[in-house]
């Protein structure tokens, strides 16, 4: 029995079904995120190869709508920067910064959960608002073959001492300021 008696056999499918698209989703933003850079690393060595600005402008609006689908703003944001910035025929130095400044961060944050011990089938907490360090973890942990458990910054302790309980977290990533 749930909370107030209710029974929980229904959230607790719920919640694995949501889990496993969470899981397929955060692949294929990975997968997105290769496919850009390798379409900007032709688009370097050949700058009139048409088919690899479409790939890679068509991959950085959907890696922005993937991003924005699971509430992920800042993700979404630079995704949309970076589609913008391949569709006014913009820097492609820049282009590369962008994918390159997201790709080394995620590099750090997975060193960094190794180091804590993560491995594959893990499960990684993040408990913080939504900016850049988010996806550098989020990331970190999904090429590490972690799964992450997104937990609500607004949840008393209670909730979420329950959550971390309830999920099996190994590690949590937080903010100073949820460190209570």
């Amino acid at each position: 029995m749930g909370r107030m008696g209710l029974d929980t056999t229904e959230d607790d499918e719920d919640r694995a079904a949501i889990a496993a698209l969470w899981v397929s989703a955060s692949e294929r933003v990975l997968a997105r995120i290769t496919l850009i850079e390798d379409a900007l690393g032709r688009l370097a060595a050949d700058g009139a190869d048409e088919e690899a600005l479409q790939e890679a402008t068509g991959e950085s609006h959907k890696l922005a709508g993937s991003l924005g689908t699971f509430g992920v703003a800042e993700g979404s944001r630079i995704a949309k920067e970076l589609e913008l910035l391949l569709l006014d025929d913009g820097d492609i130095g820049e282009a590369a910064r962008l994918c390159g400044e997201l790709r080394a961060a995620v590099s750090q944050a997975a060193g960094l959960l190794s180091s804590l011990g993560v491995t594959s089938g893990d499960r990684v907490g993040i408990l913080a608002v939504n900016r850049v360090s988010f996806l550098e973890v989020l990331f970190g942990a999904l090429s590490l073959g972690a799964t992450v458990v997104p937990m609500n910054y607004r949840a008393g302790k209670d909730e979420a001492a329950h959550l971390l309980a309830d999920s099996g977290t190994k590690v949590l990533v937080t903010e100073s300021r949820y460190q209570e």
